[in-house]
């Protein structure tokens, strides 16, 4: 897997993990990315390259084990992001923007 910008690894986040054992913390840090300079566009644009990584992240918002933190799920007509316990809660019709906004949530609470 060749990824060449920091954001496309922040994108990819979940399967470096998987495939590399490293920590979510680790690799943000080795993507040398200003997680506070991210934005859903750019992360957007990325995701239009590469669709699959909505399921990806949808799995990997579906198998954390924590008491709190944000989560990423398919409705059956649209998404939603939102925060556990009885946070903040957004509903998207579109995959593209769901996940792009879950990613830049996810990533901003690792780091």
């Amino acid at each position: 897997m060749k990824l060449s910008t920091p954001i496309e690894r922040i994108c990819n986040l979940p399967l470096i993990f998987v495939r590399r054992g490293i920590s979510p913390a680790q690799i943000i840090n080795d993507a040398k990315v200003d997680v506070h300079g991210l934005t859903t566009k750019s992360i957007t644009e990325v995701l239009k390259l590469t669709p699959s990584l909505i399921d990806t992240w949808l799995r990997w918002s579906e198998s954390k084990r924590v008491a709190q933190g944000w989560y990423f799920q398919k409705l059956p007509h649209g998404y939603v992001v939102g925060f556990n316990p009885r946070g903040e809660r957004l509903v998207f019709e579109d995959g593209l923007l769901a996940c792009a906004d879950y990613i830049l949530r996810e990533v901003r609470s690792i780091n």
